[in-house]
């Protein structure tokens, strides 16, 4: 089987493609609206360090940049960090971009006030995806915000393909990311992966309801807080 945290080599064609279409549309260059509106809440109280975990084509990163955070993304793709860097030197943006795993994130603990990990995290088997919950506990400050998303057990594709580990399907005949493990979860699942976080928000979403040819991509959306003290 495949590295079950190494879908980023699906994702480096993906956005190796699209880097090479800028005019061509895509859902992956504009910022989800609820991201939008807690980086504006968080730069008006006073937030200041945050991180981007799979950065993609950038469209968090420099949005966080935007708003006057001080900004780290990462990505395991190359051409994401290729391209991130390259949105922010376009707008004339500060920010730190760099290649990494989630699995093992290069920072000291405690360093950040907001933690983004936008549909990211469930690339990979049980052990791999609780390893990255657990290393966004240790870098998130008391008090910090985590804001991110897990697929849910309500998803069109939970169970299809082989089961590599609880909860963890792989497609061994795809063509696109579900050739590597990819993880879905129930609400009682997705809070024991988080047992240092308390939940703030949390809606289990349909995010393709106005895509007829998407629709029943089930994802839990979750905003979390890590305790102080």
């Amino acid at each position: 089987m495949s590295d079950p945290a190494s879908a980023h080599e699906a994702w480096e064609r993906a956005w190796t493609s699209l880097s090479g279409n800028p005019d061509k549309p895509s859902r992956w260059r504009v910022a989800e609206q609820s991201v939008a509106r807690l980086v504006s809440s968080l730069a008006r109280s006073g937030a200041s360090y945050v991180l981007d975990i799979g950065s993609g084509l950038g469209r968090h990163t420099t949005l966080m940049a935007q708003s006057g955070l001080h900004v780290t993304a990462i990505d395991a793709s190359p051409r994401a960090v290729a391209e991130t860097r390259r949105n922010l030197r376009e707008l004339n943006l500060p920010g730190e971009v760099l290649r990494a795993s989630f699995l093992s994130l290069p920072f000291s603990a405690d360093t950040f006030d907001f933690v983004l990990a936008w549909n990211v995290l469930y690339h990979g088997d049980d052990h791999s995806v609780r390893r990255a919950c657990d290393e966004v506990g240790r870098v998130l400050r008391p008090g910090g915000l985590f804001q991110g998303t897990m697929l849910s057990a309500r998803h069109r594709r939970n169970g299809k393909g082989t089961e590599v580990s609880p909860h963890a399907f792989v497609v061994p005949d795809a063509t696109d990311d579900k050739a590597y493990p990819h993880y879905y979860c129930d609400a009682r699942d997705l809070l024991s992966l988080h047992p240092w976080l308390e939940p703030i928000e949390l809606a289990d979403v349909d995010q393709a309801a106005d895509d007829l040819n998407r629709q029943g991509s089930y994802h839990w959306e979750f905003v979390f807080e890590k305790a102080k003290g």
